[in-house]
C-alpha cells in the first residue's frame, strides 16, 4: 500500500515536473498571480483616491466653497 502512494506521488511530481518544463503552464501561473497582485493593488489605489476626494470635498465645503467637486 505504501509503495502504491509513494509511486502516484513520484509518478505525479514527474509530471508536474515535465509539464512545467516543457508547456507554457508555468508562466501562465506566473501572469495568473502578478494579474491577481495588480488587481488587489489597484483595489487599494481606488480606495485611496476616493478617500482623498471625499476628505477634500469636505476641507472645500468646510472653506466655503460653492461647488466643492
Amino acid at each position: 500500500m505504501d509503495g502504491d502512494i509513494q509511486g502516484i506521488i513520484s509518478m505525479l511530481l514527474f509530471l508536474t515536473l515535465f509539464l512545467m518544463m516543457f508547456t507554457n503552464i508555468g508562466q501562465k501561473l506566473q501572469l495568473m498571480f502578478m494579474t491577481a497582485n495588480l488587481r488587489s493593488k489597484l483595489v487599494i489605489l481606488e480606495r485611496m483616491r476616493n478617500d482623498s476626494l471625499a476628505r477634500s470635498e469636505k476641507v472645500l465645503s468646510i472653506a466655503g466653497s460653492k461647488n466643492p467637486k
